[in-house]
């Protein structure tokens, strides 16, 4: 079997789905809007952040070590 990814305009969505309709014993549809998947929205905004200069970021050895610090801190005393 062969995977096809279509991209089609919501107006005319309902007509594709209709027509695949008549091929469900050789076509298997596997419909998932895009635009409503939750981690797809939350990457849009947090790229969005990053573009319009809202969000600050930290080099990944930077976080690390401050990581690595707050944990030494909260466990040298035990």
């Amino acid at each position: 079997m062969t995977t096809l990814t279509l991209r089609v305009e919501d107006s005319a969505l309902e007509n594709v789905l209709w027509f695949l309709e008549h091929f469900k014993d050789v076509v298997k549809i596997d419909h998932r809007d895009i635009k409503d998947d939750f981690l797809t929205k939350e990457l849009k905004r947090r790229i969005k952040e990053i573009d319009d200069g809202d969000e600050t970021l930290t080099p990944y050895s930077d976080g690390m070590d401050s990581m690595m610090e707050k944990i030494r801190l909260k466990y040298a005393s035990a």
